[in-house]
């Protein structure tokens, strides 16, 4: 860690980076004199444990340029972090059934005829790797040319442990498990550019947060076997974050300790380990003040003022907020619909909710029909007539909010109004309430409670049953949605 120290600085406002020089043979490859890296951190010791991420990144960087294999060269494709993995395993199935894996070297009790064998064995293997790799010879200077290495190779793999310069066996730690979990969840979800992003860098700040700790106890931090995260390593871990995040709720801290579960769970799947999670069980309860507290509803007159102040926003600002505030739609649902979902001249005008190309939504119980009714059906008649291409059924409803990053603009453009123009500093109120005074709204009218489910896209509670047919009927959720617009009254305020 003091040799990382010297890498790191401190800015006059308190935040700390990363600096280093790049060495004069790295830098055409690198293509600058400096590598600079903001920490986005405060605090000192997690601006060390980032530090010697970072710094042993740019040492493992530095390295394969020098071995003429850089992985981030414009030429080389980086392989993926499953063919890597899978290449170490078949290297050392390969090494085992060649008789040469480090683990079957011969011992002082071995023969002369079996240590002879086993050298042979070896020289046999280099040569015919070196045959295999083989490409030729350079016209200009006579040397032989070799196929550069590739991680996701088994055969380099196998030369790899066999000179020593990996472990002979797959351990893996943390930092591999995180990028084995968000590789593998990737391929599930399919997240666009810019929520693959957040979701990585929230799952890279939990097992920083985690490094931090475990530096201060085991000394290896992100290198951790994750053999070593016992149950009351991590049972201290809690409390250290209880100690250390006195802001956060119970409910912070549990999707802080449900990500790194969901890594461990995904390392031990990979890895066939027979660990017991150690994160399991260690979720906190969440009393009703503090879930209520999280988020509320609109009173009657602040859903009025926001709904005034949303009216003279710009014209998709103002659809974004009727359709929240009228169908019960979540911000993504309602930001990135394309016009080919909006069906105004069916028998129930309504919205057709679907992953589309624009935005994935929460889960398949957002799939749904939703009708319109009152302001949000009239002003979306409006505002189609004249849409610049609404004969193009695949483009966004809305193109300023229906792109890559969109629903993270248009909330805080909603949340906004409330902020500045309704001078609201309670944090439990956002635009997002709006879908819970929905919820309100259906409840105080007595809409049955498959309907509710119906309308704000929640799985049913039985889930099996719920799948079959093709859902509730429009005409009976337009009724309740126009009662639930009518509605004035819907809580204790």
């Amino acid at each position: 860690m003091a040799q990382v120290t010297s890498y790191i600085r401190k800015s006059k406002t308190g935040f700390y980076s990363y600096r280093r020089r790049v060495p004069d043979d790295c830098r055409d490859v690198f293509g600058k004199r400096e590598e600079k890296r903001s920490l986005k951190t405060k605090s000192h010791s997690e601006a060390l444990a980032k530090g010697a991420f970072v710094n042993a990144k740019f040492e493992k960087r530095v390295a394969e340029i020098r071995r003429g294999n850089d992985p981030q060269a414009s030429d080389v494709k980086v392989p993926s972090v499953l063919d890597v993995h899978y290449a170490r395993q078949s290297a050392e199935e390969f090494l085992t059934r060649y008789g040469i894996h480090p683990l079957q070297k011969p011992d002082f009790q071995a023969s002369p005829e079996e240590v002879r064998a086993y050298a042979d064995t070896v020289a046999e293997f280099f040569n015919r790797y070196a045959d295999l790799k083989d490409e030729g010879t350079d016209p200009a200077t006579g040397e032989t040319i070799y196929t550069k290495r590739s991680p996701a190779d088994q055969w380099d793999q196998a030369a790899l442990i066999l000179r020593g310069e990996q472990p002979s066996t797959v351990e893996p730690t943390l930092e591999e498990c995180v990028k084995l979990y968000l590789e593998i969840n990737q391929e599930k979800k399919q997240r666009s550019e810019h929520n693959k992003k957040k979701f990585e860098q929230a799952n890279w700040r939990a097992a920083l947060r985690l490094a931090t700790f475990l530096e201060y106890n085991l000394s290896s931090d992100l290198q951790t076997p994750l053999k070593n995260l016992s149950k009351p390593l991590m049972r201290q871990y809690r409390e250290y974050l209880r100690r250390e995040k006195p802001s956060w709720s119970n409910a912070t801290l549990n999707k802080e300790i449900q990500r790194l579960q969901a890594i461990f769970n995904c390392g031990c799947d990979h890895f066939d380990l027979p660990l017991k999670n150690p994160f399991s069980g260690l979720q906190l309860e969440t009393n009703l003040r503090e879930r209520q507290a999280a988020r509320r509803s609109f009173t009657p007159q602040e859903l009025n003022e926001y709904l005034k102040h949303a009216r003279a926003s710009h014209e998709q600002v103002k659809l974004v907020a009727l359709l929240m505030s009228h169908a019960g739609c979540r911000t993504m649902e309602a930001a990135g619909l394309t016009v080919g979902e909006i069906k105004l001249d069916a028998n129930t005008p309504h919205i057709q909710l679907r992953h589309n190309r624009i935005r994935q939504l929460k889960n398949d119980a957002s799939e749904r029909d939703l009708p319109l009714v009152g302001e949000a059906l009239e002003e979306l008649r409006n505002y189609v007539a004249k849409h610049d291409q609404r004969e193009d059924p695949q483009a966004p409803l809305l193109p300023r909010y229906g792109r890559d990053g969109g629903m993270d603009s248009i909330s805080q453009t909603l949340n906004r109004i409330i902020r500045k123009k309704m001078e609201i500093k309670d944090s439990a109120l956002v635009a997002y309430s709006a879908r819970h005074t929905m919820k309100d709204k259906l409840r105080a009218v007595r809409t049955p409670e498959h309907i509710q489910h119906a309308i704000m896209g929640h799985a049913s509670q039985n889930s099996i049953a719920g799948g079959y047919g093709s859902g509730e009927r429009l005409t009976e959720m337009q009724e309740q949605l126009a009662l639930a617009y009518e509605c004035e009254d819907w809580g204790n305020f």
